[in-house]
């Protein structure tokens, strides 16, 4: 979840998670991020971009559950099946 401090919309950071890979919006402000940068990268790189009041990023491996997300279904299933399992 992120709080945006004042001026900065979800556009803004939506354009700004694309220069490291590919976005989708699951919902008004949590995003899925396909890349290989580590989480900790993709952290500061959005606490240095943006100026979150707060964010919190993760990586996501196999196996997930969602509802009521923005994007279709089938992209995060894709996504989900690019995953090399090491």
């Amino acid at each position: 979840m992120i709080k945006f401090p004042e001026g900065k919309t979800v556009n803004n950071f939506q354009e700004e998670l694309r220069q490291m890979g590919e976005v989708a919006i699951l919902m008004d402000c949590g995003f899925l991020l396909r890349t290989n940068i580590k989480a900790t990268e993709v952290r500061d790189y959005i606490k240095e971009r943006i100026s979150p009041l707060s964010v919190y990023v993760t990586k996501v491996a196999h196996g997930a559950a969602w509802t009521n997300i923005t994007v279709p279904n089938s992209v995060v299933k894709e996504w989900y099946a690019l995953i090399d399992i090491v």
